[in-house]
């Protein structure tokens, strides 16, 4: 699934209305640093945009690195809940690629075929290539015969020689590092690799090179474990009937692609100080982004122009039952996280409502 948008400044985004939600918003918690006005301000938006878009639930989280934080949900729902974050993974995984470039264990320009000798072209497409959707590989998720077997069997486990089974015969979309095309094939090949480099499990990299030293608790690798807190419910029409789908699948079906689950103060946190977590000498790299569809796309990093000469750092998420944005304003030094516990209600219009009460 894994829907991309592709978006100059957030455009709209047209879907389906889900119906008001009933009572009223959670209480926000605020930290006591944080700007009071502008706190009631943020909470009237958030309910406003929710009411909206009939969103069934969520959990929105403003980020400020020297002043604080805010966070809103709608009723019934913590703040603090975790949500599926889809490929919002795919910045992290694609940080903890780049420590292993700068410990030496990994190289940019090193091509696939050392691990993945079977799959066509992979003499041509390096793990650069990968990090950036640059590679040409099909998205596995766009096979026709992965679709015709996941629906079949949703709880099935997946795993990276699985998925592989499915991308090797596929026609290259185009000729490595030619162009982009997002493919959340890239990155669960990519997983593997940083597994066979590191000698860790990807979880347990996650964990101990990026959120321990940004200490954050609630966002957990959901192939290896399981949230501290029971998830928000994710709803969709998966089955062809609207639903809570949250057991409906097995997480493994997204892996390296999007399989991470986290609170909006966590996840906000640690979007918003990702650069501290990418080495120094590699800033440059991360942020050479290529073309993206009306965006421009780095190592693992979506770069959106605002319009106001400003940009947004950061991810979209899209899995069944889910939604998410996640982007930090460097200028501003604020980071804003909206998650949704359904994939049709537009989260658009949630985030644009609090990016527009920030004066962003």
């Amino acid at each position: 699934m894994f829907k991309y948008f592709s978006i100059i400044a957030f455009l709209s985004i047209a879907c389906g209305s889900l119906g008001p939600q009933d009572g009223d918003a959670a209480p926000p918690i605020v930290e006591p640093s944080f700007d009071p006005v502008l706190a009631a301000e943020l909470s009237t938006a958030f309910d406003d945009a929710i009411a909206a878009t009939g969103a069934v639930s969520g959990v929105a989280a403003v980020w400020r690195r020297y002043g604080g934080m805010w966070l809103g949900s709608t009723e019934a729902i913590s703040p603090v809940a975790p949500l599926r974050i889809g490929s919002i993974t795919k910045p992290f995984v694609a940080a903890c690629a780049l420590q292993l470039v700068d410990a030496g264990k990994l190289e940019l320009d090193a091509t696939i075929d050392r691990w993945f000798p079977a799959l066509p072209s992979a003499s041509a497409i390096t793990v650069r290539d990968l990090l950036q959707h640059t590679s040409g590989i099909v998205d596995y998720m766009q096979v026709t015969a992965f679709r015709e077997d996941f629906y079949a069997n949703p709880q099935r486990r997946w795993d990276v020689a699985s998925i592989e089974g499915y991308i090797e015969s596929e026609p290259r979309l185009f000729t490595p590092g030619a162009r982009w095309s997002y493919s959340n094939s890239g990155y669960y090949l990519l997983g593997a690799i940083l597994e066979e480099v590191s000698g860790q499990s990807l979880g347990n990299l996650l964990r101990e090179t990026i959120w321990q030293p940004l200490a954050v608790t609630s966002p957990v690798y959901e192939m290896e474990e399981t949230p501290t807190e029971p998830l928000v419910p994710g709803y969709s029409d998966f089955f062809g009937t609207w639903s809570n789908v949250t057991s409906d699948y097995d997480i493994s079906v997204a892996g390296p692609a999007g399989a991470v689950a986290a609170n909006a103060g966590d996840l906000a946190k640690a979007i918003g100080q990702l650069k501290d977590q990418i080495p120094p000498a590699l800033h440059e790299a991360w942020l050479d982004t290529v073309p993206a569809g009306g965006i421009d796309y780095g190592l693992g990093i979506m770069d959106v122009p605002l319009g106001n000469g400003r940009r947004a750092l950061g991810h979209f998420g899209d899995i069944w039952g889910y939604q998410a944005y996640a982007f930090t304003i460097p200028e501003a030094l604020t980071t804003v996280v909206v998650l949704l516990g359904d994939d049709e209600s537009d989260i658009n219009t949630v985030f644009l409502a609090l990016l527009d009460t920030l004066g962003l």
